[in-house]
């Protein structure tokens, strides 16, 4: 995930690559949303599986991830996390997570539901919109793109698994509770670990 989005290889052509889906793609040939700015961020989706996340549930940042996340800043990423928590919760989430050392400093962005028409789908594109998210990490696949959850057969969606390992990052969230979904046909130089 951190070397991903620090590298080069986020970048295609010299112009940087979105993470989100374009609208109209097709499950098997992935076409990707085109970036109206040239400012790389990643997403950090928090909630557990489908349940919403609890800020006092989070455990605290391991020395690596806590340097991978100012490896991304330091390199001018903008860190985005994700939650389906109210906006009003915003100064619980920013403070647990300045409490367990992944924001110490509080420089990070929060993308929090609202009102009653938000979905996490509509925040992403949102934030598409003033920096390219280049990388997404999240313990299930309706982290990455909501059609996820509505797809009646998972193997209709076979053909987005090669964006695992390049946008797409299936990692535990870090109250530890769940574990993440199992990655399918990941290729072998891309990890669904955070480094």
């Amino acid at each position: 995930f951190f070397a991903y989005a620090l590298e080069p290889g986020a970048a295609i052509g010299g112009q940087l690559e979105s993470a989100l889906l374009a609208a109209g793609g097709a499950l098997d040939e992935p076409k990707r949303r085109e970036c109206p700015s040239a400012h790389p961020a990643v997403i950090v989706d928090l909630d557990p599986g489908e349940a919403a996340f609890a800020p006092e549930a989070l455990a605290p940042a391991s020395p690596e991830v806590s340097q991978g996340f100012a490896r991304l800043r330091s390199a001018g990423v903008t860190v985005l996390w994700i939650a389906t928590l109210p906006a009003a919760r915003a100064g619980d989430v920013a403070g647990a997570l300045r409490t367990a050392g992944f924001d110490p400093r509080g420089e990070d962005q929060l993308l929090l539901i609202r009102n009653a028409e938000d979905r996490k789908q509509m925040l992403r594109e949102q934030a598409n919109q003033d920096v390219c998210i280049v990388a997404i990490a999240g313990d299930r696949r309706a982290d990455f793109d909501e059609l996820f959850d509505y797809l009646r057969n998972p193997a209709a969606a076979a053909g987005l698994y090669p964006m695992m390992g390049n946008g797409w990052f299936l990692v535990p969230v870090p109250t530890g509770a769940v574990e993440p979904e199992e990655a399918v046909n990941v290729p072998a130089d891309r990890s669904a670990a955070p480094d």
